[in-house]
């Protein structure tokens, strides 16, 4: 029995030990069951459709400016999901108001 074998085995014993899945693949043998992937989530919109949608608007807002970001294709709770999240990453917690009418969004930048 190699080195590596016995340290496999090892692993394999702690793990089964603490109630893990696991699957271990190697040129001396598998151990464990096969892990299922996790589905993928269906995405209301492609990738990055909304990003690009209303990154134009946002691009050079200065502290104090009020921007607007029409709907355009798509529903304005998932483009106002999509913005806030944008915006805490870019411009920080709290840096914004975004307010909601029923053809577009208003951002405020606060800071």
């Amino acid at each position: 029995m190699s080195i590596k074998t016995m340290a496999v085995e090892k692993a394999v014993r702690l793990l089964q030990a603490g109630g893990a899945s696991f699957h271990i693949k190697t040129e001396d043998g598998e151990w464990g069951s096969p892990i299922k992937a996790k589905p993928k989530r269906n995405l209301k919109y492609p990738w990055g459709s909304l990003t690009r949608h209303f990154t134009p608007y946002i691009q050079n807002v200065k502290v104090g400016d009020v921007v607007s970001v029409p709907q355009g294709e798509f529903d304005l709770d998932s483009i106002r999901a999509s913005l806030c999240g944008h915006l805490s990453d870019t411009w920080g917690n709290g840096s914004y108001m975004v307010n909601k009418t029923k053809t577009h969004l208003e951002v405020l930048r606060l800071a």
